[in-house]
């Protein structure tokens, strides 16, 4: 994992139990380094199925990793008292990372992406929609996406779900749950186990015939780290 995140020019803050912090665009600036940071945390993902193929059955474990993406101003420099400091950073960008990270266990995936993230790599990058979120000690809910890669790199199952999730997403959080329930149905038909896609499938079913109060909006309250 630390030498995929150092090829895509990261640098490896910490090692905290057994996750990693790694800091992109400092401290040496990197042009595109959400982009970067989107294609470290997908190759860690595929090195780690590469693994599991490898070890699952000879030692009867299965590993996993949850990843968090953040992108936004944050402090940056040799941080601490004079008797000890660290060079790292700090900030709402960076707390709320972590929280990214946690949040993958919500919703099944394993990459999660902020809002702004997301907004800098969508010429590049497929992404996909999950809620707009509220995390633990925040007001603000942020849209949260997962990464499903470059565009060249999708089978045409994959881009056909992300395509009809969409249409499916855009629908619901426009209120036209009528329209939102066929499309979000032909999704789940391709990808029956993805959690989002189900929730927001049983909701705009019920909200088709129940609608919300005025005051409704798509957004997920966690309370949890």
């Amino acid at each position: 994992t630390s030498e995929g995140l150092h090829r895509h020019g990261a640098y490896v803050d910490k090692y905290i139990g057994d996750a990693v912090m790694a800091v992109l665009g400092a401290p040496q600036a990197l042009p595109d380094h959400p982009l970067a940071a989107c294609r470290a945390a997908l190759e860690a993902r595929q090195a780690l199925a590469g693994i599991n193929a490898r070890y699952t059955d000879k030692v009867g474990v299965r590993l996993e990793v949850r990843i968090g993406l953040n992108t936004g101003e944050m402090i940056v420099g040799n941080l601490g008292s004079s008797r000890k400091k660290q060079y790292t950073v700090m900030g709402d960008t960076v707390n709320l990372a972590s929280r990214l990270e946690g949040a993958n266990k919500f919703f099944g995936t394993g990459i999660l992406i902020g809002e702004e993230t997301a907004r800098r790599v969508q010429a590049t990058m497929v992404t996909r929609p999950l809620t707009r979120l509220r995390v633990k000690g925040k007001q603000q809910a942020i849209e949260v996406h997962t990464v499903h890669g470059e565009p060249g790199s999708l089978s045409p199952d994959e881009k056909e779900f992300v395509e009809c999730y969409g249409t499916g997403y855009t629908a619901y959080v426009e209120r036209r749950f009528a329209e939102a329930v066929p499309a979000l149905a032909k999704a789940q038909k391709l990808r029956p186990t993805d959690l989002t896609t189900n929730r927001l499938l049983t909701e705009a079913t019920t909200f088709a015939e129940n609608p919300p109060s005025p005051d409704w909006e798509p957004v997920i309250s966690l309370d949890s780290k």
